[in-house]
């Protein structure tokens, strides 16, 4: 029972990342860093309030070493403050892209950390990330360092930030509840942000504050990703996972903020989709006999 809960926490966890950014394209025009600020908090809060009903020990919460507390500042704190910002300054279809390029700097990452070579379809897999990363910047005019380039480049960044992060993230015990304790942190430091850079400005639609608490109740997924990986079937729901790039791309397409009239965002979007899927060939193919059986039980 525990390893399907596991499981369901896990694909729920691949739904709300897929459409975390149309969330943050429903939200109109809300700064970007006021968006952290208050979803991360008021995720915060339900969760202190949880913990205090259920009469849990706060201090044993806050118990972490160092390397824990700066894993979790880099991977969810200024992770996605650089994110957020992106996606809303930015050229959401692009920035989201690169910022899937993740797949293969987890693999890069990780070979790295295990000092081992990826084996033939990861190393094709990164090939056509990056290539189709080449193909998204070309799509924005000649290639700079400046204007929506470098939001792109910040998109990139992120695909920097969270294949590091996810591929740091199993040398490092963290409990899965413990998560919250980063999102005061990542909050507090997009409030502070928010508050030097940034007007408040407030959903002025209905449909804008549906799709904020959408994003804000959204930031359950971290510790739920946490307790899938350690009490589910971690190889099918990772594999699962890869699957994120394409639904994210269809989802944004199939609500108006897609635009392939550039045949090179096109392109490029299809080969960083692919190549998500090739760099994991090999442990999907494994895991989709498994899935089958569950399915026909």
């Amino acid at each position: 029972m525990s390893e399907r809960k596991a499981n369901i926490c896990g694909l729920a966890t691949i739904v709300i990342w897929f459409l975390t950014p149309l969330q943050l394209a429903l939200v109109g025009k809300m700064p970007p860093f006021l968006i952290g600020a208050f979803s991360f908090l008021t995720a915060f809060a339900l969760v202190l309030a949880w913990w205090v009903y259920k009469g849990e020990d706060l201090r044993e919460k806050f118990d972490m070493p160092l390397p824990a507390y700066a894993l979790g500042i880099y991977g969810i704190g200024i992770y996605n403050a650089i994110y957020i910002y992106a996606l809303k300054t930015g050229p959401l279809l692009e920035v989201n892209l690169l910022n899937y390029l993740w797949p293969a700097f987890l693999i890069v990452f990780g070979s790295f950390l295990k000092k081992t070579r990826p084996d033939a379809p990861a190393l094709g897999g990164i090939f056509l990330c990056f290539a189709g990363s080449y193909f998204v910047f070309e799509s924005r005019g000649e290639i700079s360092f400046s204007g929506s380039h470098a939001m792109l480049m910040l998109g990139v960044l992120c695909g920097v930030m969270w294949g590091s992060y996810s591929a740091l993230l199993k040398y490092i015990r963290v409990g899965s509840d413990q998560i919250a304790v980063f999102f005061l942190l990542a909050g507090l430091l997009m409030l502070a942000l928010h508050l030097v850079f940034e007007p408040t400005v407030w959903p002025s639609a209905p449909a804008g504050w549906i799709a904020l608490v959408c994003y804000m109740l959204g930031r359950s997924a971290f510790p739920m990703w946490n307790y899938a990986m350690k009490h589910g079937q971690a190889r099918l729901i990772g594999s699962l996972s890869y699957f994120i790039p394409f639904f994210s791309t269809l989802a944004l397409a199939a609500a108006g903020f897609a635009d392939f009239s550039s045949h090179n965002l096109f392109i490029g979007a299809s080969l960083i989709i692919f190549g998500c899927l090739v760099i994991n060939l090999k442990s999907l193919l494994e895991s989709l006999p498994s899935l089958v059986r569950r399915m026909a039980v």
